[in-house]
């Protein structure tokens, strides 16, 4: 009997090690790839294995693979200061290399193959420069500073990457980087060489960008901070003005859009939100639109872990008066009407 309650208790403690290879007590104030779900489907492999969907939280290790379907939405937390991740519909994402800490700073490389990428690094992330964040790409490998970041990958492997805070470092052949600054963009496709980056707008709110979600306002309407009526107003859009979707909540009740606020108005990152139903959508770009996870810090949000954010269900149209919004920002002098 002794030797039996003795077999069971090793093989108990064995159990419980092997069964939480995940855990992270090298510093618990750092996240090191916390995956949560915000749309399914999502599914995750090591390399050279089948993959395996996942159905709660969990987290992506070095030589990991994460691959979103048509419909999945990942938020992944890598460090607690908004240094975040969200994969969009179809994409797969595999994280290379993750080393360092907070005083030496960051060693990351991801490789992007198919699908969209926002990417957020913030101060604790980017280490007082000491960090190295690196997003390998069909067309290019990009190196990231502090900043908000998108890359796209499209089907025929045309790679855009998109700058809306901070800067980036495309490698070239030639040794010489090509840097890319706030609200800049460059467009590449594999064998080619990426062409100067090009400005993202000229009035702060129609970008240059080709076959992304585009809307048209429907009528005056606010430009929000946050997806609520009651969130600070950051300017507005008149009639007949299109701009860039990136993202939606449920419904489409609110959208976030591209609006460049001044440099000045470091809570923004020259994003908006306006109320949706305001708003006409071109479908046939916009059938992939990002769920938004609204936990998420680089959407507004307190980060994961922190409290629940709720959508404000009321319009924040114009009323119908067609009155045209006031005090839109220096940056965007053409967005509030005339």
């Amino acid at each position: 009997m002794n030797r039996q309650l003795l077999s069971m208790a090793l093989a108990l403690i064995v159990l419980c090690t092997t069964a939480a290879p995940r855990a992270q007590a090298q510093d618990p104030g750092i996240h090191r790839g916390t995956i949560n779900i915000i749309r399914p489907e999502i599914y995750l492999a090591q390399a050279g294995e089948a993959e395996g969907r996942i159905g709660m939280p969990t987290t992506i290790q070095p030589g990991e693979r994460l691959r979103t379907d048509s419909t999945g939405v990942a938020l992944i937390t890598w460090l607690p200061d908004g240094t975040e991740s969200i994969a969009g519909p179809g994409t797969l994402l595999e994280l290379e290399r993750f080393d360092g800490d907070r005083e030496r700073g960051f060693d990351v490389a991801l490789a992007l193959s198919s699908g969209q990428l926002r990417l957020g690094i913030g101060d604790l992330g980017a280490a007082g420069g000491a960090s190295a964040w690196r997003v390998r790409t069909p067309a290019f490998e990009v190196g990231l500073a502090r900043g908000r970041f998108e890359l796209r990958v499209d089907e025929d492997e045309q790679t855009t990457l998109i700058v809306t805070e901070g800067r980036a470092e495309i490698a070239q052949a030639d040794g010489m980087p090509l840097r890319v600054a706030a609200n800049e963009f460059v467009t590449a496709r594999p064998g080619g060489a990426p062409a100067e980056a090009q400005r993202l707008s000229l009035d702060g709110v129609q970008v240059a960008l080709s076959g992304i979600c585009t809307g048209e306002a429907r009528a005056n309407v606010n430009v929000r901070l946050a997806p609520s009526e009651s969130s600070r107003r950051l300017g507005g859009l008149i009639e007949g003005q299109r701009f860039w979707v990136r993202a939606a909540t449920d419904g489409r009740l609110w959208l976030q859009i591209y609006y460049r606020t001044a440099e000045n108005d470091p809570e923004a990152h020259s994003y908006g939100w306006v109320y949706g139903p305001i708003a006409a959508l071109d479908e046939a770009l916009c059938a992939d639109l990002v769920r938004a996870p609204l936990d998420a810090q680089i959407f507004g949000g307190p980060g994961v872990g922190g409290e629940d954010v709720t959508e404000d269900d009321s319009a924040d149209a114009a009323e119908g008066s067609g009155a045209t919004p006031v005090e839109t920002p220096t940056a965007t002098p053409d967005s509030g009407g005339g």
